[in-house]
Order: C-alpha cells, then structure tokens, then sequence
C-alpha cells in the first residue's frame, strides 16, 4: 500500500476514496456473567428498593401519629440515604455481593423493627392506652 499525502482539501478527499481499507476481526473474550451473579445483583436491587419502600411507609405513619419534627426530619435524611444507594454501584465480585446482600438485610430488619413499634404505637392510640401528641409538640 502507498502512503496516502494529502496537499489541500480536496486531495485529501481524493485520497480518500481511493484509499483501500481492510478490516479484520478478532474474536472478542466473551465476558459472560454468571446466573448466580446476576440472580444477587437482582437480589440487592430488590433489597434496595425494599428499604426505601419501608422508609416511605414509616415516614407516612409518622407524620399521621404526629411525630416531633424532629423526627420527620430524621426519617426524610433516611429516606435521602435509602434513595441515594439506588444509584450506587453493584459490588463486583461474589463475595462483595454476598457482603452486601448480608448488609441490606440488616438495613431491612432494622426498617421492619421500625415498622412494629410504630404499629404498636398506633394501636396504643387506637385503643386509647397513649393520648396522640399535638403536631409539632416536643416529648
């Protein structure tokens, strides 16, 4: 093949189009995941969308007891965090989506025990055992 010079514009283009130009193929390593990975990565995804889920319905029957501001505000940082770890990047390897996986299930349980003791709050007010707080009322 000649080496293609060009002077101005318009050689250059010409030299172009009569430049021939072979491509070759190489076979690409096949990067291929694993099921067992991409059933954990589904797994923490589910976790994550889980918690902000538990979050929102937290923070829902929170302000419909009346809790401080103080609380509210606690609950929509939370919320923030919850929802900011939606975006965060999966952990590569087995062992970091295991680690993970053990992790948010942590964060779930800790949702859940929020969860019970905020129902048991409201049945104590249903059934009269505690007087509802007045909105924005201090402990």
């Amino acid at each position: 093949h000649e080496p293609v010079t060009a002077v101005g514009k318009r050689e250059g283009f010409r030299c172009f189009d009569k430049l021939k130009v072979h491509i070759t193929t190489t076979a690409m390593p096949s990067t291929s995941i694993s099921p067992e990975v991409l059933a954990m990565s589904d797994r923490i995804k589910a976790q994550r969308e889980e918690i902000v889920a538990r979050t929102k319905e937290l923070i829902a029957r929170a302000k419909a007891t009346g809790a401080s501001p103080e609380e509210m505000e606690k609950l929509e940082d939370m919320l923030k965090q919850d929802m900011a770890r939606l975006d965060k990047p999966l952990p590569t390897s087995p062992a970091e989506l295991i680690k993970e996986m053990e992790r948010l299930s942590g964060v779930i349980q800790k949702r859940a025990e929020s969860l019970d003791a905020q129902i048991s709050l409201e049945q104590d007010l249903v059934s009269g055992k505690v007087k509802p707080k007045k909105p924005g009322a201090k402990d």
